[in-house]
C-alpha cells in the first residue's frame, strides 16, 4: 500500500476481507466499512489502523447485536493493542473516520479500566 488511496477503492485487494469474510463470500462488507477502508488506506499510520479495523471486523455478525460488537456493526469500533513495552495504542473508528489514535501507558489504562468497572 503506497498511501495514495482516496476515499474509494476500485479493486478489492487481499486485505479487504477478513478471515470470516473469506470463508463466507456471501457476507459482503457494508458501505460504512468500505468508506472506512478507503479513508484508512491513505492514513499515515495505516498499518496499525488497518490491522485494528480488520481485527474489529473479524467479529461474527451473529455476535454483533450488543455492546462493543453492536458498535462495530454500526460502523464504530474501538480497539486497544500493544504499542511497545508497557504501553498500549487505542484507535476509535467511526463512520466519520478516525476519532483518535493514542498511545497510553499500560498502567494508566489498567487504572482507568478498574475505575470504569467500579
Amino acid at each position: 500500500m503506497n498511501g495514495s488511496a482516496t476515499g474509494s477503492i476500485a479493486a478489492e485487494p487481499d486485505w479487504w476481507t477478513t478471515p470470516w469474510h473469506r470463508n463466507n463470500p456471501k457476507a459482503p462488507i457494508g458501505p460504512t466499512q468500505r468508506r472506512l477502508l478507503g479513508y484508512l488506506a491513505a492514513h499515515s499510520d495505516q498499518d496499525f489502523i488497518l490491522g485494528a479495523l480488520a481485527k474489529a471486523l473479524e467479529i461474527h455478525p451473529s455476535r454483533a447485536s450488543s455492546g462493543s460488537h453492536g458498535l462495530v456493526n454500526r460502523g464504530l469500533a474501538e480497539v486497544t493493542t500493544p504499542a511497545g513495552p508497557g504501553s498500549v495504542r487505542r484507535v476509535r473508528i467511526t463512520a466519520a473516520g478516525i476519532a483518535y489514535v493514542q498511545a497510553k501507558d499500560a498502567t494508566q489504562e489498567k487504572g482507568r479500566a478498574s475505575h470504569e468497572h467500579a
